[in-house]
């Protein structure tokens, strides 16, 4: 009996170290210096995502409404000009 609760003891009191140890490790997890930083390095994160998604969306449409339209030679309408006289052309 006295074994066991010399072994127990030892048992018990590894796990306490083991759970204050997991309780100190959550606390220091939880600074409110550590949690800022990292608030702030998400929100620039999510502030750069937005922004190329924005580009990208801006892009799609720009090409949707502007892009360039095949033309082929019956749409193509040469303006007629008027014919020279002689001595406009500067002839002879």
């Amino acid at each position: 009996m006295k074994e066991y609760n010399l072994g127990f003891k030892d048992l018990v009191s590894s796990l306490r170290r083991a759970e204050e140890q997991k309780l100190a490790d959550i606390e220091q997890a939880y600074f409110p210096d550590i949690m800022e930083r990292e608030l702030k390095i998400r929100a620039e994160i999510d502030r750069q995502i937005e922004k190329a998604l924005k580009r990208l969306v801006m892009t799609k449409e720009y090409k949707r409404l502007y892009c360039a339209k095949s033309v082929n030679e019956k749409q193509i309408v040469a303006p007629k000009l008027p014919a020279l006289s002689s001595a406009e052309s500067g002839g002879s």
